[in-house]
């Protein structure tokens, strides 16, 4: 097997755990890469989602958030590539985000370039804060960082930076 690493503050790594580089000929219009780093997983999302693309999706995150059951956890999710997901695929997102809130997670911070459908579909999908669960909506990955960074978590953002070539990488 092929290990593909990347670059964090000049030094090469390999992120713990890789799962859910999609190919695009599974999903017609999708794709999706996740890289869990410790305490937090980072996700690149692409194209147009249909139901079946978030139930698999859902699968992957739920799987790469098991070993973090018990402690605090994040997400950081690059959207700008996401076109959006069908309207039957809300209720599996929902359904994510509550079991991601039942389970520890503390914040979730959502990266992309102002779009009011985005910012409404989001809406309508994730938790909604509370005493203990955080969404930030952020138009770079530094802001984003810097919000995980303060709520506690070690996220550099050159890792976030690679994250959004690294599906590329590991098709070649």
């Amino acid at each position: 097997m092929n290990v593909h690493k990347v670059t964090v503050g000049g030094k090469e790594v390999t992120p713990l755990s890789i799962i859910g580089s999609v190919d695009q000929n599974q999903f017609k219009n999708a794709a999706y890469t996740i890289i869990d780093t410790q305490s937090v997983l980072l996700v690149d999302i692409q194209g147009s989602w249909s139901r079946e693309t978030n139930i698999q999706y859902s699968r992957d995150v739920k799987r790469h958030a098991k070993p973090l059951i018990g402690r605090r956890w994040a997400m950081l999710i690059l959207l700008d590539e996401w076109k959006m997901s069908t309207q039957d695929s809300v209720p599996t997102i929902q359904e994510l985000s509550q079991w991601c809130h039942n389970y520890g997670i503390t914040h979730c911070a959502l990266v992309y370039h102002h779009d009011a459908l985005k910012t409404y579909q989001l809406s309508q999908m994730l938790t909604r804060a509370t005493e203990s669960y955080q969404t930030g909506y952020f138009e770079t990955i530094a802001d984003a960082c810097e919000w995980l960074n303060k709520g506690g978590y070690a996220v550099h953002s050159d890792l976030c930076e690679q994250l959004k070539g690294y599906r590329k990488k590991l098709a070649n």
